[in-house]
């Protein structure tokens, strides 16, 4: 089966052969692919030059983009071949919410010269006054040193935990986050704060349409052992049938789920795995499981 339907065809020649569409579609999906893996391919290199460089006019890096596509992925590739070039752990990730003390006291203990703390769809800096201040000290391009300072009371966090209230910072930050980070976009009172963080940080984005997405999801299964050799969610990958019957829902409900991202297609081979024949089930319980797990139920109207 394939994505491409009759329908996608850009208008030219009415009297066009039915292979002859088929064909202009396969030339413009292979354009489209090339254009989008374009996209990771930079963001993979500029990961890869950020933690590898010594002498980087910017001390930190933004990557936006719908989430489930694949910039985790994509970033930590990247930083991991940064360290088997530096022979060094280069960098420490940081997941969930973080306060403006918190986000102070990460940077403290990273502040070392090249270090890099990771930060994946954190949520509250970008969200905080405080700690967008912070952040963009710590970003600011000055000669070293870049200096942060806490203006307000010590905290009980702080004096328990040896944390002064200004330190030099020589380290570098990676955010990665589904937001739009655009000034334009931003509250009145916000939108000078994202105006001077894309000046220090330039976001590298990932926004792709519904289209792209799936056709990216498509080539990372098909071509790049997404859910087989390469897959990450689940030990040696999943069997052959397992990939293709999640190929298979994909195709037959493309038009009917909220996402066509890698991250759904990982849950459906997880459904497919889990409430499949292998497992004893009847051959349309995964189905259901899947339905369940997309929302695709909730799509059609179903409760």
């Amino acid at each position: 089966m394939s994505t491409l339907t009759l329908a996608d065809a850009p208008i030219t020649d009415r009297y066009q052969s039915e292979e002859d569409v088929i064909r202009a579609l396969r030339k413009q999906k292979q354009e489209q692919l090339i254009q989008i893996s374009n996209k990771f391919d930079v963001l993979k290199e500029r990961v890869l030059n950020f933690a590898t460089s010594d002498s980087g006019i910017f001390k930190g890096l933004l990557v936006t983009g719908p989430a489930g596509i694949g910039k985790s992925v994509t970033i930590e590739q990247a930083l991991k071949e940064a360290n088997e070039i530096t022979k060094k752990q280069t960098y420490q990730l940081v997941k969930g919410k973080v306060s403006s003390v918190g986000f102070y006291a990460a940077l403290y203990k990273n502040r070392q010269k090249n270090r890099i703390i990771w930060f994946d769809d954190v949520s509250g800096i970008l969200d905080d006054e405080t700690s967008l201040e912070i952040l963009k000290a710590a970003t600011s391009r000055q000669f070293e040193p870049r200096t942060i300072s806490w203006g307000k009371a010590q905290s009980t966090f702080f004096r328990d935990n040896d944390i002064p209230n200004s330190f030099d910072y020589q380290g570098h930050i990676i955010i990665s986050t589904n937001r739009n980070v655009s000034p334009a976009a931003q509250t009145k009172k916000m939108k000078d704060h994202f105006s001077a963080i894309t000046s220090r940080m330039p976001p590298t984005d990932l926004t792709l349409s519904k289209k792209e997405t799936f056709i990216w999801t498509e080539y990372l299964i098909k071509e790049r052992g997404m859910l087989g050799e390469n897959c990450i969610s689940h030990k040696g990958g999943f069997s052959d049938d397992v990939v293709k019957d999640t190929l298979d829902y994909l195709y037959n409900h493309q038009h009917e789920l909220h996402e066509l991202t890698p991250r759904i297609a990982d849950a459906i081979a997880g459904a497919r795995f889990e409430w499949g024949p292998e497992k004893g089930y009847e051959s349309d319980k995964w189905v259901i499981v899947a339905d369940q797990t997309t929302g695709r139920f909730k799509k059609e109207g179903v409760e």
